[in-house]
């Protein structure tokens, strides 16, 4: 008769048994890893801080050629804007006066120029932050007066000049009927020129001063 050993066989099956179970907590835990795929990574959405802006004036004249006497406005703005801030006016080298910005950077200044140049307007705090050079030509102011006029006979002509520091001559010439028919010339002294000039003719004579550039002045014809 065979003897039939189980206890052998039984624990060979439950050896079997942990081995199988084993495995299939492996799968388990190895299935999350091989199912997901890794998320993205977030770029940056910081971007980099602008670059600072240089402050820059900008200039313009009223009037780029006045008569002596006359006021001249020199207005611009400061980029970026900025109030409070002090802009220095310089004519000929020489400090004019100065003038505040506003809170759109917006400035002005008037003045009374008695000679030409160069206005240029920088900031108080950085001179190099200036406008570019702004030319300025004055003008001496011109007034012509005169007597009784006799044809043919000598006629006295005034002309009146300011500022009366000015000493340039004076051409007078005298057209009539569109044909020159004199030229004459006198010196400015303390502001006055005289001339005595005769009108041979009847009807209308055309008198044309010519008054020329001198002691920082522009010349002008009248």
């Amino acid at each position: 008769m065979r003897e039939v050993v189980t206890g052998r066989v039984n624990r060979r099956f439950a050896a079997l048994a942990l081995v199988v179970v084993a495995a299939v907590c492996v799968l388990a835990l190895a299935a999350p890893a091989f199912g997901s795929s890794p998320e993205p990574v977030a770029a940056s959405s910081a971007s980099p801080s602008p670059e600072p802006v240089a402050p820059a004036l900008s200039a313009a004249l009223s009037s780029a050629s006045v008569v002596f006497g006359s006021t001249v406005t020199v207005s611009g703005t400061l980029e970026p804007a900025a109030e409070g801030q002090e802009v220095v006016v310089t004519f000929g080298g020489a400090d004019a006066g100065t003038a505040v910005t506003d809170a759109t950077g917006a400035y002005s200044f008037a003045f009374m120029p008695r000679r030409g140049g160069d206005v240029v307007v920088s900031l108080a705090t950085d001179p190099a932050v200036a406008a570019a050079p702004l030319a300025l030509a004055v003008k001496p102011k011109v007034t012509v007066s005169h007597g009784t006029l006799v044809p043919f006979l000598p006629s006295r002509f005034v002309v009146k000049v300011a500022p009366t520091a000015y000493d340039g001559v004076i051409v007078l010439k005298v057209v009539h009927r569109r044909a020159l028919v004199g030229t004459y010339r006198a010196r400015v002294k303390d502001g006055r020129a005289v001339f005595k000039a005769p009108l041979r003719g009847v009807d209308g004579f055309t008198l044309t001063y010519v008054v020329p550039a001198a002691g920082g002045l522009t010349g002008r014809t009248v």
